[in-house]
């Protein structure tokens, strides 16, 4: 019996993986058709009157760039893009953030929101993961409930070993000590044969809008990614147990070394007055509006273009720029290589390392997560990104070029 247990949880680990990389490849080519769809509108209004009927139709086209915006992220995230690298952190943290931002929604109102906490339980892992997954835990229990009745969540450490005599559903969890996350309803509960496929994406009854169906698949993926796992216990009428089961680790020490960085003279390399941006992309749409976007509303830059990594790093040895604009999914040299290039002339040569800005619709790699979690020198934008963020991370770390 635990040979066949084992096998279906290969099985579902193989298949988990197949949908997460198809989604993941969904969500990248459908952010960069998007990014130029949530920008333009924004600047086209800009030239037009204010009692233009031309700004109603550009509202709307902006609500629907919106609403595919939000069912590409949802797929991002059920690929696991973005997830923070691993670190030591306290669950309370996390639980107290994501019921913060849960008791504002919309869907908590009339529930009664109940929390039991244990001090000190500090955990291994990406903190980014284990708030998606408590939070798609939390809406899945709060949708049940429909505006009445009680959520409780608790975290605590204990001995977990599989129920017996109870429906349950989740990937296979070997009996041991957890830090445990339980969140328990009161709400109509489910059916077990509902329950069984409860974490297939679109399991029937769940919503289809803007992504619904997909928060019990996103949460058991990103937990999964984490050696942990997502147990639930139903019965249909007496509400919902979720159980996340979390690894208890010694804590974990982010790898910090970079290449070092000091404001010596170049050796080759112009330098102007002013600032100077590259901006380095395959799609030509979206390199296009983003030099446009920056050259627009970012005073005395000038903007330089590179459709791969190989171009990027020959520019750079050339122009030695502020900041880069990087995708990092690039045919020839990726963004990450072209980083890991970018950061060893600088330690060659003798300069300041240039502060990156990463754009990705897919989960960062290991040296681009070590970068942008050793402070604010570089920083990672989800596609598809908008006008007003893009400006920002750019400016800010423009100023910081300044001091």
């Amino acid at each position: 019996m635990s040979d066949n247990k084992a096998k279906c949880n290969i099985m579902r680990d193989d298949m988990r993986e197949s949908v997460q990389a198809f989604a993941g490849r969904v969500a990248h080519d459908f952010n960069n058709l998007l990014t130029p769809l949530l920008a333009y509108p924004e600047m086209i209004a800009a030239e037009l009157p204010e009692n233009s009927r031309a700004n109603g139709y550009l509202v709307a086209l902006s609500d629907a760039a919106n609403a595919a915006a939000c069912i590409t992220n949802r797929l991002a995230d059920l690929a696991g893009a973005q997830r923070s690298a691993k670190r030591s952190f306290d669950i309370n943290e996390v639980v107290n953030a994501v019921l913060a931002g849960l008791r504002r929604q919309p869907m908590a109102q009339g529930v009664n929101i109940l929390c039991e906490n244990s001090s000190g339980l500090i955990i291994t892992m990406s903190q980014d993961a284990l708030s998606l997954a408590l939070e798609e835990v939390c809406r899945n229990a709060l949708a049940a409930l429909r505006g009445t009745g009680t959520l409780v969540i608790r975290v605590l450490q204990r001995y977990w070993q599989p129920a017996s005599g109870v429906a349950v559903s989740g990937t296979h969890a070997p009996a041991g000590v957890y830090n445990v996350i339980e969140v328990q309803d009161t709400g109509g509960g489910m059916a077990e044969e509902i329950l069984r496929q409860a974490f297939r994406p679109f399991y029937a009854g769940a919503t289809r809008r803007c992504g619904g169906g997909l928060g019990l698949s996103i949460a058991h993926c990103a937990l999964r990614e984490n050696d942990a796992f997502l147990q639930l216990e139903s019965k249909d009428g007496l509400g919902t147990l979720a159980t996340l089961l979390l690894p208890v680790s010694e804590p974990f020490v982010a790898n910090t070394t970079s290449a070092e960085e000091t404001d010596a003279a170049p050796v080759t390399g112009r330098r102007e007055a002013g600032h100077r941006v590259l901006v380095a992309d395959d799609e030509p749409s979206i390199v296009n509006l983003f030099k446009l976007i920056l050259e627009n509303y970012i005073q005395g830059i000038v903007v330089d273009k590179a459709s791969n990594g190989v171009e990027a790093l020959a520019l750079f040895k050339a122009w030695r720029y502020d900041v880069i604009v990087m995708d990092l999914h690039m045919p020839e040299m990726d963004g990450q290589t072209a980083f890991l290039e970018i950061e060893k002339h600088c330690a060659q040569e003798g300069w300041a390392m240039p502060k990156m800005v990463f754009c990705t619709g897919y989960a960062p790699r290991d040296a681009v997560k070590r970068a942008i979690s050793t402070g604010d020198r570089h920083t990672l934008l989800n596609k598809p990104v908008r006008s007003e963020v893009l400006v920002k991370a750019v400016q800010s770390r423009l100023e910081m070029a300044s001091e």
